[in-house]
């Protein structure tokens, strides 16, 4: 019986190096699992991440994880990049969707540019080239940092324009 069966409730009950019994402790049989605290954290995320959380990853970072993880790392388990066999199944293409709309622009604080301004962006580009418009933005964001914005690969959710097919990609 592995990680892959989904579980209840997870509670961690005792320190970082305790254990967690599957089962009541009462009684043990042979199909006992005994979870660590690592695989009660990585169980709780994909509950999280499942259950389309309106906190952020990094607000839940800060409240649960932030004395034991490094963010990065966290961000990882997070995206199912690190122990990626537990809880696959939460991993749905309705999941994926919400929390790629969930960090647009419009809700992160850190944005260089609000949605509003990369849709302007993108449609100047259609007849301007990027080193003009980088101009009008240099301030705020690198030329390198623009050419992501234009091409697509920042703001992702929103469509932007292939220059050499002269089309729009939503």
């Amino acid at each position: 019986m592995g990680l892959k069966k989904q579980i209840q409730d997870v509670i961690f009950r005792g320190d970082p190096q305790s254990v967690i019994w599957r089962s009541d402790a009462t009684v043990l049989s042979p199909k006992s699992k005994i979870y660590s605290r690592k695989d009660c954290d990585v169980i709780f995320l994909r509950k999280l991440y499942d259950a389309q959380t309106r906190l952020s990853n990094r607000e839940i970072w800060e409240a649960e994880f932030k004395d034991r993880l490094k963010f990065s790392y966290f961000r990882n388990l997070w995206q199912g990049t690190n122990w990626s066999y537990v809880m696959p199944e939460v991993f749905t293409e309705e999941n994926k969707k919400y929390y790629l709309s969930k960090n647009s622009s419009s809700e992160n604080k850190n944005a260089t540019f609000s949605d509003e301004e990369v849709i302007i962006i993108r449609k100047r580009y259609v007849k301007e080239g990027a080193k003009a418009i980088h101009k009008d933005y240099e301030k705020r964001i690198s030329f390198r940092g623009m050419e992501a914005v234009l091409r697509g690969q920042n703001y992702k959710h929103l469509p932007y324009y292939k220059k050499r097919e002269k089309r729009w990609v939503e």
